[in-house]
Order: C-alpha cells, then sequence, then structure tokens
C-alpha cells in the first residue's frame, strides 16, 4: 500500500478558505477607503502591480470579496502573459 501511495501525485485541489492576508493593513485601509470613495459616487482607478509571486492576484481577491460584502457589483479583469 505504502508503495502505490508514493507513486500517487499530489493534486491541487481548491482551498475551503482563504488564508489570512498578513501584512497588508496599509493596502487594505487604502482598498477601504476606495471602496467608502465608490460608495460615495466619487469613483476613481486603482492599479496592482508587481513582481510575479508578490501577491496581487492575492490582493485583488481580498478586493472582491470587501467589495462584495459592501454590496457592490465586481468586475474582475486578468491580463495573461504571451
Amino acid at each position: 500500500l505504502r508503495a502505490r501511495l508514493g507513486r500517487l501525485k499530489q493534486v491541487d485541489r481548491p482551498r475551503l478558505s482563504t488564508p489570512e492576508l498578513v501584512g497588508r493593513d496599509e493596502i487594505l485601509g487604502s482598498i477601504r477607503l476606495g471602496l467608502d470613495e465608490a460608495r460615495n459616487r466619487r469613483g476613481g482607478v486603482d492599479l496592482i502591480i508587481g513582481p510575479r509571486g508578490s501577491g496581487k492576484t492575492r490582493l485583488a481577491s481580498e478586493l472582491c470579496t470587501l467589495g462584495a460584502i459592501e454590496g457592490f457589483q465586481i468586475v474582475q479583469i486578468a491580463i495573461q502573459d504571451q
């Protein structure tokens, strides 16, 4: 049985929960401020930029979650590398 288990490949499975976003208090404050501004009809545009692996997708996910909780309609666009 151990020999068979050793040959199985680990499969990525969707997580049931998202890990806590750590060390991003300043940027999360900015996101919340932007949501407040949008709620008061003073919208704007924020860009999330950074090198690969810096947490851009995770941050965008947090923004979408916070916006959805606040009742915003969420549209997320991603640009794929070519």
